[in-house]
């Protein structure tokens, strides 16, 4: 009983180690999303600039003509700085994530790592009952609750085993030289052999009620942990689900609606403008609008690699998905 008990334990010690790997490749992938949206958010504010460079060239060209104000310079001059400031913000919070990658990998920190250009991704044909039903048969911490509480079961076999009597039974072998004096109980050269008993009589019974107890105890815990564990997989994936369906709901909004409109109407003010027909302000108004949506794109892309990475962890690895 007590080689059945070290036996599932051992085994439940494996189960963490495996959902331990499950952890770190999540986390790796999970960085390695980031990386795409920081480096698209770097992308988006260089051209951007660009555009609000050329936004400036026609912003002094109708100052110098006398048909739009200084102001317009200035605010457009502003909108340039904060976006050189962002960059910088932009570029450490990317080295800082190159670092934090390396180390994952066990690697040098300053190891170059190329970033990721393009994540192509898309919700799997998945539902939530089929990630919660492979969960409880493929997730590592679930079956290391599952063995556990197999192991505190063959615990409450050895504590009533230890109500029995014990028996120990040995037998020694001596081997006799002859250079011995005499005389000797044992002959020269003649071998001897030893044979004992010990018996151990348990005689305090609140002693050994108390060792069953406690076993059943901790049997009741293990099997009440197995539930426990069970139903914070469940939560985890109905929030994980709920946040990848969201951010492809998003994605696909951004990608084929919002942000095709919302560089329509800068376009349109930016030729409008250039003819003096609408106010500057509009155009950096349209002009944030855009920075904000194509930002929010690349950040529901990254949200979807995530969230679907963490579902494959959460299900032991029984559904896969990598967006390379």
């Amino acid at each position: 009983a007590q080689a059945q008990q070290a036996c599932f334990e051992a085994t439940s010690l494996w189960q963490v180690y495996v959902s331990r790997q499950l952890k770190i490749t999540a986390d790796l992938r999970a960085s390695w999303y980031q990386l795409y949206q920081i480096s698209k958010e770097l992308e988006t504010n260089r051209s951007n600039q660009e555009l609000l460079e050329s936004l400036l060239e026609v912003a002094n060209a109708q100052v110098a003509t006398g048909t739009a104000g200084q102001g317009d310079v200035l605010a457009g001059t502003l909108e340039y700085s904060k976006l050189e400031a962002r960059a910088i913000t932009l570029k450490r919070h990317l080295a800082t994530t190159k670092s934090q990658l390396n180390r994952l990998i066990g690697r040098d920190i300053g190891t170059p790592i190329e970033v990721p250009s393009e994540l192509p991704v898309r919700l799997p044909d998945w539902d939530l009952e089929l990630l919660r039903s492979l969960a409880w048969e493929h997730q590592p911490d679930i079956e290391a609750a599952r063995l556990r509480r197999q192991a505190s079961r063959w615990g409450v076999e050895v504590a009533k085993l230890k109500r029995r009597p014990d028996v120990t039974v040995n037998a020694s072998w001596f081997s006799i030289e002859d250079n011995r004096p005499t005389p000797n109980l044992v002959d020269v050269g003649q071998d001897a052999w030893a044979i004992g008993a010990v018996v151990t009589l348990p005689i305090r019974e609140q002693k050994y009620d108390a060792m069953e107890q406690e076993a059943i105890r901790r049997h009741s815990a293990t099997a009440a942990s197995v539930e426990d564990v069970r139903q914070q997989y469940d939560a985890l994936l109905v929030e994980l689900w709920e946040q990848a369906c969201a951010a492809d709901e998003t994605t696909r909004l951004y990608r084929d609606t919002i942000i095709p409109e919302a560089q329509r109407t800068l376009e349109a003010d930016q030729a409008a403008y250039a003819n003096g027909r609408v106010e500057f302000d509009r155009v950096v108004r349209d002009f944030r609008d855009v920075i904000t949506l194509e930002l929010g794109y690349h950040r529901a892309v990254s949200q979807l690699a995530t969230s679907l990475a963490r579902i494959s962890q959460a299900t032991g690895g029984a559904v896969e998905f990598e967006a390379r």
